[in-house]
């Protein structure tokens, strides 16, 4: 068996998280994505977004990934990680359980996101343009080395950057 990893898609929202995470399970066996927006929406009925019910969200993350690690399972995060105590708890994790973390910032030109919210269609995502603007405000860059992700391209572009990640974590 393969030794387990973290795999962690951050970003401010609507970056394309979720797409690029999809992108790397499938290249991946045996790995699980772990959504925030979808523990959010699977044990919060109505979702207020308040500090507590993030750290709630982030909490059931955090154990999700250290109980899989301890099966040898990899996990793929998607969430924003907008804060660096998320990080550095993941890093913790990581440490704890001799996993490798790698992270992978997904950016976006704010006119093509913005282009992109007004299209996108409802899904487990919550966020439009006032929520991007506000957790942009929040946002605490990331220190630790990672891989920044333009996601303002191609289909075809995408996948094949999705193939340059796969060689470097």
């Amino acid at each position: 068996m393969s030794e387990a990893k973290i795999i962690l898609v951050c970003g401010l929202p609507s970056t394309g998280k979720s797409t690029v995470a999809k992108a790397i399970a499938k290249k991946m066996k045996d790995a699980v994505v772990l959504r925030t927006d979808e523990i959010r929406k699977k044990l919060i009925q109505k979702p207020k977004y308040t500090e507590d019910e993030k750290k709630f969200v982030y909490g059931i993350i955090f154990m999700l990934t250290e109980s899989l690690l301890k099966n040898g399972v990899t996990c793929i995060i998607d969430g924003t990680f907008y804060k660096k105590s998320f990080i550095k708890e993941l890093k913790n994790i990581a440490s704890e359980n001799r996993a490798k973390l790698s992270i992978i910032e997904c950016v976006l030109d704010e006119k093509i996101l913005e282009k992109r919210i007004k299209k996108r269609k409802k899904g487990l995502s919550d966020a439009d343009f006032e929520v991007y603007k506000k957790i942009k405000k929040q946002w605490e860059p990331i220190k630790e080395k990672h891989i920044v992700f333009d996601t303002g391209v191609s289909w075809k572009e995408l996948h094949k950057n999705i193939d340059e990640i796969m060689r470097k974590i």
